[in-house]
């Protein structure tokens, strides 16, 4: 049987330090919840950067650019409950 395997390779870029958000700040500013910011992450919807192992206390942290997550249609918070 023919798949594909979908592989996600890590390569230095060079981006504007002011451009790069955590997660939770991209949480905030789209009105979306941390794990559907994550997700998008995930499926490659918004780009995800992590810095250099050298930068003590960041390991393993993930960003996202705060261009990318302006561009995306801010999500209204839904009311909840019956009036």
């Amino acid at each position: 049987m023919l798949v594909y395997c979908i592989l996600k390779s890590r390569q230095a870029v060079e981006v504007d330090a002011a451009d790069l958000i955590p997660l939770a700040e991209a949480a905030r500013l789209s009105g979306r919840s941390l794990s559907v910011i994550a997700a998008m992450l995930d499926r490659g919807r918004l780009p995800w950067y992590e810095l250099p192992e050298d930068i003590p206390g960041r390991k393993g942290a993930r960003y996202t650019s705060r261009r990318a997550v302006m561009r995306l249609k801010r999500r209204r918070k839904r009311g909840g409950g019956m009036k």
